[in-house]
């Protein structure tokens, strides 16, 4: 089992988790409707999430992708009005997808490129307050690390990407994949900040 798992309900002002067995997906609200961040893998549970939020999958605009693994991608498809926006692989996308580089920008969701847990692993950094991860930060007693060694393919790059992420400022919350969040990001990112 892994710790520290949200269960579905309102994080914070304008964002919502849904917890699909071993992941959180995140959805926001924004001034053009819904956008996720990931999609959780299975259908059913994805959809009963929505319903106890009351909230309806047919508002999410858009799609916004960490990576492509089956936790966080497989649901993809539900969300049928919404533009799908991922890291810059050097593999094909499907069609309809758009691809984002680091630094790109949709709307007031800033992408930051974060290699290493996958070559094309990216956060979000939304209104400049909340900080998306997906499998790039796991959170330990409060504090960020690794996500497990095991699932990530560069170590280098991992570390590289926890520091740049302590580089960034004025975030309110940082929100992981598979360890809840932290609005003590300061103190999450603190051995980062001093090894960058």
């Amino acid at each position: 089992m892994i710790p520290a798992l949200l269960e579905t309900g309102r994080v914070c002002d304008r964002v919502f988790a849904i917890r699909d067995r071993l992941v959180n997906f995140y959805v926001v609200q924004t001034d053009t409707g819904l956008a996720c961040i990931d999609t959780g893998w299975s259908a059913s549970r994805v959809r009963r999430g929505f319903a106890s939020l009351g909230l309806d999958v047919r508002d999410v605009r858009e799609v916004f992708l960490t990576h492509r693994h089956w936790d966080h991608a497989g649901c993809v498809g539900l969300f049928a009005n919404a533009t799908v926006f991922i890291g810059n692989p050097d593999r094909p996308v499907p069609e309809g997808w758009q691809r984002l580089r680091d630094g790109d920008s949709v709307r007031a969701v800033l992408a930051v490129a974060t290699p290493g847990h996958t070559p094309d692993s990216i956060s979000y950094l939304v209104d400049g307050r909340y900080l998306f991860t997906g499998d790039a930060v796991r959170l330990r007693q409060g504090r960020a690390v690794p996500f497990y060694a095991c699932f990530n393919q560069d170590r280098g790059a991992v570390h590289r990407s926890l520091e740049k992420l302590a580089r960034l400022s004025g975030i309110e919350y940082l929100l992981t994949g598979h360890s809840g969040f932290t609005g003590d990001v300061a103190g999450a990112f603190r051995s980062w900040r001093s090894a960058a």
